[in-house]
């Protein structure tokens, strides 16, 4: 998951290089499509949002609804505003998941494969 939280960090700051413009659903669905790629390379599941929609539930004393975690989080905010909260909250979920012991397979095994794509740290 940090290969996730070092590009979420990349986008935070140079969100129109890889969105276009600030938004959340954007920001989702890119990060669905960077599961899926992580995936395909290393047969590694990183499962990000499943645990972020927990984290956003219970952050937003949100009962299960079926609504992703964007829905939530874009409630009577804009995109803009939104995407800036889906950060805050990141750093929340940062805090209460044990990075370092989650993908422990991932950079034992698959390090080589994904190491290469963030050598940029721009």
């Amino acid at each position: 998951m940090t290969y996730l939280f070092r590009i979420l960090e990349k986008i935070k700051k140079r969100y129109g290089v890889y969105l276009g413009y600030k938004s959340l659903y954007k920001l989702a669905d890119f990060m669905v499509g960077f599961e899926c790629a992580i995936y395909e390379l290393t047969s590694v599941n990183i499962d990000f949002n499943s645990k972020f929609q927990i984290f956003i539930e219970n952050r937003t004393k949100t009962t299960y609804t079926g609504k992703h975690w964007s829905d939530i989080i874009s409630e009577s905010k804009s995109q803009e505003e939104a995407f800036d909260l889906f950060f805050i909250y990141l750093e929340e979920f940062k805090k209460i998941v044990n990075v370092s012991n989650i993908f422990n397979d991932m950079y034992e095994e698959n390090m080589s494969n994904v190491k290469s794509w963030f050598n940029d740290e721009n």
